[in-house]
């Protein structure tokens, strides 16, 4: 059986600049917890990429206290 490799990535601005990272997360729930901790602690711009297989399949923008999908 083959699975396809799936991940849930945030990128988001910090004092750091412009990053993105893994949210370790199986599930888009999940990957949304992730992102609003990153948002309580200060980050800006916070978006969820969903990679399948290494290409971009949807993304999720946080837009005040609602998530935006585009495809």
């Amino acid at each position: 059986m083959c699975f396809m490799d799936r991940e849930y990535a945030i990128s988001f601005e910090a004092g750091s600049g412009l990053d993105e990272v893994n949210s370790g997360a199986t599930t888009l729930a999940g990957a949304k917890k992730v992102a609003l901790g990153y948002r309580r602690d200060g980050a800006r711009n916070i978006t969820i990429k969903f990679y399948e297989d290494g290409d971009l399949r949807h993304q999720w923008d946080l837009k005040g206290n609602k998530w935006v999908q585009y495809e």
